[in-house]
């Protein structure tokens, strides 16, 4: 008799840590869905029901990615009380990700400087550094972080490699305070 019960604790015991081992997958899942989200290569699409219903599907703004609470089952998110989308797609980003905005990313700065002259793309910068471990000197970081952003921001002026040197250590302070749980 004691064998039997033995043998049914051991199978619980079993099975609590196969669903402690999925829960912790899960988790790790979604964290990595809202980085992406976050961080611009996913888009949400879905149809607004409240607080006024839509007419026509709306893209989700990146920055409700930590926000939102998703129910799977329906394919609906909600934002707060007053806000529900249904019909809920995920596609890739179309372009690139777009530069964030001073509410998106927080400290880094997005106005232009005084005087007019065109401000330092941190945000952008910021959104590059996210997808990088830095592994080089700061010479080296700002060669990658320039190359990179050539390539994403096509038609944009790029940083003068100098000032691209100078802003390194921000950047990628910046990335971190502002990191995705796990790396793309």
């Amino acid at each position: 008799m004691q064998d039997g019960i033995n043998a049914v604790l051991d199978e619980n015991q079993h099975h609590r840590s196969r669903w402690g081992a999925f829960v912790r997958a899960r988790k790790a899942l979604e964290a990595d869905f809202r980085c992406r989200i976050a961080d611009g290569r996913l888009q949400l699409v879905g149809l607004s029901m409240k607080p006024v219903p839509a007419e026509s599907l709306s893209a989700v703004p990146s920055v409700w990615a930590d926000h939102v609470e998703f129910d799977w089952a329906k394919n609906a998110i909600k934002f707060g009380k007053d806000m529900l989308l249904i019909d809920v797609t995920v596609k890739p980003a179309a372009s690139p990700p777009e530069a964030l905005s001073a509410t998106e990313t927080k400290g880094v700065r997005s106005a232009r400087l005084d005087g007019g002259r065109r401000r330092f793309p941190m945000a952008e910068m910021v959104v590059i550094a996210r997808t990088r471990a830095r592994d080089a000197s700061n010479k080296g970081e700002a060669k990658a972080l320039i190359a990179e952003f050539k390539r994403l921001y096509r038609g944009r002026k790029v940083p003068a490699y100098r000032t691209v040197v100078d802003h390194v250590s921000e950047i990628y302070e910046l990335a971190a305070e502002n990191a995705c749980p796990l790396n793309p």
